[in-house]
């Protein structure tokens, strides 16, 4: 069996892309809701404002 890449625990079913925490390997849902999804909104919130400030110049 696979392990999250993140935590460690055995995955179930095909596991989720960890990216931008990891760069290799398959999290678990728990991780991906956790952590992933978190982490992949602020990295969008900051880049849409980076270009919004840029557009104002």
């Amino acid at each position: 069996m696979r392990k999250c890449c993140i935590c460690g625990k055995q995955l179930t079913g095909m596991g989720n892309n960890p990216f931008p925490v990891k760069t290799s390997g398959r999290c678990c849902d728990n991780c991906n809701i956790k952590s992933v999804i978190p982490e992949r909104i602020k990295q969008m919130v900051k880049d849409v404002s980076e270009n919004k400030e840029k557009e104002e110049l």
